[in-house]
């Protein structure tokens, strides 16, 4: 709780510690939330993008290249 608080502004640090934390331990996994299945395909990432392209705001996607 201290590291947050002195990390972040107030209000952020508040949002933060209201976040609820697991209390069993278990093993992380990756979803790709485009397919039912969670598992990523190119076929789904091309569709995410064709969707993506008619509302850009929709979707998240880096465009900058960081250096």
């Amino acid at each position: 709780m201290e590291l947050v608080s002195n990390t972040f502004q107030t209000k952020i640090a508040q949002r933060i510690l209201q976040i609820f934390l697991v209390e069993a331990n278990h093993e992380d996994f990756q979803v790709w939330k485009e397919e039912l299945s969670g598992e990523y395909s190119v076929r789904s990432a091309f569709k995410l993008l064709q969707y993506a392209s008619l509302d850009p705001n929709s979707y998240l996607i880096q465009t900058k290249i960081k250096d």
